[in-house]
C-alpha cells in the first residue's frame, strides 16, 4: 500500500535527509507550446490589441496566418544552470546532496549533455512524454531511462505523439516499466496543460484504469493551486498511487515542492518508490506565495536576458519560434530583425517590470494566500 508523507519546510522538517530529489525541471531544450495564446490574448484588451497588430502584419508580408499550434517558446536557463540552482537550494536548505530529473518536453537532450560533463549521476535521463488519450492529453515523468534504450524509447514515444494509436500505449508503458530502475510519474494529472482547462475526468479514470499498473506515482505539482494538488493527493489514495513532488520549474527559481530520501542514488530512490510505494516530500515556503505573483516571476525570466546563455538563446525573441510551413523554425527575433516593434519591446519591458522582485512585494499586498495550509 502506498504510504505517502508530505510536510512544510522548515528548520526540522527533514532531519536526516541524505539526499533531495528535485524532479520536473525544464530547460532552453523544452518546448512550450504556444497553442493557448489566441484565446487568452482576446480576454486581455491590451494584448489583444497588440498581438492582433502583429498578426495583421505578418500575414500581410507573409501572404499566411500564423498557426499557434505550430509555435512554441523556449525557457531561459541552460540544463547546468536548471543543475546548480536545484542542487545550490539542496545544500543551503537541507545540508543535503541532490539528485536532479530534468524533463524537458519530449527531449532528453539536457540529460545527455549534463552526462556528457560527468553529472550522470546525479542527472538522470528523463523527459516528459506527451500523451494524447481520448481527446485529452497527460503528461507522464520518465525519469531514470536506461542509457542504452533511451534515444530509441524517445523515438517511440515522439512517434505516438504525433499518431495516438492507442493499442500501442500499453506496450510502451510496459517497456519503460519492464526497465527496474525506470520511474514513470503521472505529472499535474488533473490539469490538461495543452489547452489550459481541467483535465476530462472520465478520461483520466479510464486511463488510470488501463495502465494504472505500468504507473508508479502521481504527482502534487509546484505550479498548480493547493485546492487541485489536495485533488491530486486523493487521487492517489484512490488507485493506491505513492505521490511525488514535482517542481515544474520554467524560469530562475529552483523548484517548490521536494522529495527527500535516505537513498544516494536514483535507483535506490526508484526502489523506495516502486517497491515500497513510499513518498516522501516536502513543500517549500515559495509555494505559499500567490500563484500569480510567482507566474509574473517567471513571466520575468522568460522576458528577461539570460547573459550566461550562448549568444543565440539570450533574448526572448531569439527563444520563441514559429515552424514555417516548409518545416523551418523561425525566431522572433529573425522576422523582427533587426529588432522587434516599438509597441512589443515596450510591452514586454512592463511585464518584465512587473514581475520584477519590488513590483511583485507590491502586488503580495493586494492578494490573499490561496496556497496556505499543509497539504
Amino acid at each position: 500500500m502506498a504510504q505517502t508523507r508530505i510536510v512544510q519546510h522548515d528548520a526540522s522538517a527533514a532531519p536526516g535527509t541524505r539526499t533531495v530529489v528535485s524532479l520536473h525541471s525544464h530547460t532552453h531544450h523544452s518546448r512550450e507550446v504556444l497553442g493557448f495564446l489566441p484565446g487568452w490574448a482576446a480576454r486581455t484588451p491590451l494584448v489583444r490589441h497588440i498581438v492582433g497588430r502583429e498578426l495583421r502584419r505578418h500575414e500581410q508580408q507573409s501572404g499566411c496566418r500564423v498557426d499557434f499550434s505550430r509555435a512554441y517558446w523556449c525557457p531561459p536557463l541552460s540544463p547546468k544552470q536548471v543543475f546548480e540552482s536545484e542542487t545550490a537550494q539542496a545544500a543551503d536548505r537541507f545540508g543535503a546532496a541532490a539528485l536532479v530529473s530534468i524533463t524537458d518536453h519530449d527531449s532528453i537532450t539536457a540529460s545527455l549533455a549534463l552526462a556528457a560533463v560527468g553529472l550522470g549521476g546525479s542527472c538522470p535521463i528523463s523527459t516528459e512524454w506527451t500523451v494524447p488519450y481520448r481527446g485529452s492529453i497527460f503528461h507522464l515523468g520518465i525519469h531514470n531511462m536506461p542509457a542504452a534504450s533511451a534515444a530509441a524509447m524517445l523515438h517511440e514515444f515522439k512517434a505516438f505523439t504525433a499518431n495516438p494509436v492507442e493499442q500501442k500505449l500499453a506496450d510502451l508503458l510496459g517497456w519503460v516499466h519492464a526497465a527496474p530502475s525506470a520511474l514513470t510519474v503521472l505529472n499535474h494529472p488533473l490539469w490538461n496543460a495543452h489547452i489550459d482547462t481541467d483535465q476530462s475526468r472520465s478520461a483520466l479514470a479510464d486511463f488510470l484504469a488501463a495502465y494504472r499498473r505500468s504507473l508508479h506515482a502521481t504527482e502534487i505539482n509546484g505550479y498548480r493551486r493547493h485546492a487541485e494538488n489536495k485533488s491530486v493527493i486523493q487521487l492517489g489514495r484512490e488507485w493506491d498511487l505513492p505521490v511525488l513532488a514535482g517542481g515544474d520549474r520554467h524560469g530562475g527559481a529552483a523548484n517548490a515542492m521536494l522529495n527527500v530520501t535516505s537513498a544516494s542514488t536514483f535507483d535506490e530512490f526508484v526502489q523506495e518508490v516502486r517497491r515500497d510505494g513510499v513518498a516522501d516530500t516536502v513543500v517549500m515556503p515559495e509555494y505559499r506565495e500567490h500563484t500569480a505573483t510567482r507566474v509574473l516571476a517567471v513571466v520575468a525570466d522568460v522576458l528577461g536576458d539570460n547573459h550566461m546563455a550562448q549568444p543565440f538563446q539570450r533574448h526572448w525573441t531569439q527563444r520563441v519560434f514559429v515552424v514555417r510551413e516548409d518545416g523551418r523554425h523561425q525566431s522572433l527575433a529573425d522576422f523582427w530583425a533587426p529588432k522587434a516593434p516599438a509597441l512589443v519591446r515596450a510591452c514586454a519591458s512592463a511585464v518584465a517590470l512587473m514581475g520584477s522582485g519590488t513590483a511583485r512585494q507590491a502586488l503580495r499586498l493586494g492578494l490573499a494566500v490561496e496556497n496556505g495550509g499543509i497539504l
